[in-house]
């Protein structure tokens, strides 16, 4: 995936196991696999699946954008995400959380990256009526 930047702010993520996704700010950016070229607008995320842009989605920014601010940000997103999210941040295993994370249960939660894994847990399961535990 190359990324050309025409005068913008954006994200890439390119986690393993994950779908690349590029998620535009502001500005304008240019993103181009082996078969696509494409022009995104703000608030515009591209997401490519073995190298193939297959979606193309309105995103909320914040959650691509809030750990420049030092936070977890995330409104209304699938659990299964915060939760593989949180796992890249503190190094741990989805399987460390004590939960069903096979339903489609979304959550939000907006939190300082300074607080530990436990804290997150305890704010994500007080905003959200849950009740995940953390090994």
């Amino acid at each position: 995936v190359e990324t050309k930047v025409l005068g913008t702010v954006f994200n890439v993520c390119t986690y393993a196991g994950a779908p690349k996704r590029v998620t535009l700010i502001s500005g304008s950016v240019q993103v181009c696999d082996a078969y696509h070229c494409l022009v995104l607008e703000p608030g515009d995320q591209a997401c490519f699946y073995d190298y193939q842009a297959t979606d193309v989605v309105k995103a909320d920014t914040l959650t691509y954008t809030s750990w420049m601010d030092g936070e977890f940000y995330y409104h209304d997103a699938p659990l299964s995400f915060v939760i593989e999210d949180l796992c890249r941040y503190y190094d741990c295993q989805p399987a460390d959380f004590l939960c069903d994370i096979s339903q489609a249960i979304h959550v939000s939660l907006r939190a300082s990256r300074k607080l530990s894994l436990h804290q997150i847990v305890e704010i994500l399961n007080k905003s959200n009526g849950l009740s995940i535990r953390v090994k």
